[in-house]
């Protein structure tokens, strides 16, 4: 995991946690009679005021809370493929990853990064949410697949890493 995607993920779930306990301290607020009292002038006695943001703050708070933590949850796979069979453009690559992520995921959107190094290839696959089971069989498939295509039909010699996420 990178420190920018674990900073976000921090960064979320603190302001998450702050908006859940300023929404509980709300929610307790018309229940304190201390409280009360010196908030009452200022609120000129509309306490269902307090009651209702301080439910939409800890709702708030929950959601980004929970969605933090499902983002954290996410599945990532890494596999690397070696081959050692010429140098490739990065179009065509492209172009091949395109027509094949069409054609094995026709009605749904696959997001893929492609980074070309120096002696290496790095591809960031983003698919679409499965059981567990099956991204087992899904990323066996497109491990073959895709060593054929870069191996052979192509003759890219260098290392392929791959980074797969379900979303």
């Amino acid at each position: 995991m990178n420190f920018r995607r674990l900073s976000s993920l921090f960064l979320t779930f603190c302001f998450g946690l702050f908006l859940l306990l300023l929404g509980f301290i709300h929610l307790i607020l018309p229940y304190s009679t201390a409280f009360q009292n010196l908030l009452n002038t200022w609120m000129l006695g509309k306490q269902y005021l307090w009651l209702i943001f301080g439910g939409f703050l800890a709702l708030m708070g929950c959601i980004m809370m929970i969605s933090a933590y499902r983002r954290l949850k996410m599945r990532s796979i890494q596999i690397k493929l070696d081959s050692n069979v010429v140098s490739i453009d990065a179009k065509i690559v492209q172009q091949y990853l395109d027509d094949y992520f069409k054609r094995e995921f026709p009605n749904q959107i696959v997001d893929y990064q492609l980074k070309i190094k120096k002696q290496a290839m790095e591809i960031l696959v983003s698919l679409p949410a499965v059981s567990f089971e099956d991204q087992k069989i899904i990323i066996e498939k497109i491990k073959q697949d895709l060593s054929h295509l870069f191996s052979q039909i192509l003759g890219y010699p260098h290392h392929i890493q791959m980074l797969f996420t379900f979303r």
